[in-house]
């Protein structure tokens, strides 16, 4: 035998396989999904709150007092807000001064221009059902300081005799009435001791 007749057969050994790579499906996204009916709803709602919203933004506009294209911040609206406070204090203040003439205009006995002028109106309190209180306390302090604002009542004669010594003691009358209520008792001791002193 020959070398020329081996088996020379070569053995190749094959290659391996290819295997496709496998890349994993994501499911379908399965939200929900709207008919087309829905979504026209939900687009006229948002139309009609933007109008909605321009409509009241063009109130507030004119009710501040700002032109169209102005925007509207806080501060306007804050000073809006104390403007109409103010406004709302000046109208206050103006019908208690109003309330406290009437009562003033209606005193007899009294010169009601002067009164006006001199009394002090801090003392004076008004409800808010419209109720004047004070003004005789205010009006006694007001006699005492200046007994000008007191006039002869009418019909009376202008200058009757003993007549300043009545008033006088009609005056410390009411002022021990006033002490009274008010429990002040030293000043009630002393107004009766004038009184006395008067009789004398």
């Amino acid at each position: 035998m020959s070398e020329d007749n081996t088996n020379t057969e070569t053995t190749t050994t094959p290659a391996p396989a290819t295997i496709p790579a496998v890349t994993p499906q994501t499911p379908a996204a399965q939200g929900k999904t709207f008919t087309e009916e829905y979504v026209v709803s939900l687009r006229e709602e948002a139309k009609s709150n933007r109008l909605a919203k321009k409509n009241l933004e063009a109130k507030l506009r004119n009710l501040i007092g700002l032109k169209e294209d102005e925007d509207i911040d806080d501060a306007k609206i804050t000073s809006y807000q104390a403007k109409i406070l103010q406004d709302n204090a000046t109208a206050i203040t103006t019908a208690n001064n109003r309330l406290i003439q009437a009562e003033i205009k209606n005193l007899e006995g009294y010169d009601t221009k002067l009164v006006s002028k001199l009394l002090d109106k801090s003392e004076v309190k008004i409800a808010d059902d419209g109720t004047v209180t004070g003004i005789k306390e205010a009006l006694a302090k007001l006699e005492l300081e200046f007994p000008q604002v007191k006039t002869n009542t009418p019909g009376s004669p202008a200058n009757p005799a003993g007549a300043g010594a009545v008033t006088e003691k009609q005056k410390l009358i009411d002022q021990y009435d006033e002490a009274e209520k008010q429990r002040n008792f030293p000043l009630m001791n002393q107004i009766r001791d004038q009184i006395k002193r008067m009789k004398k």
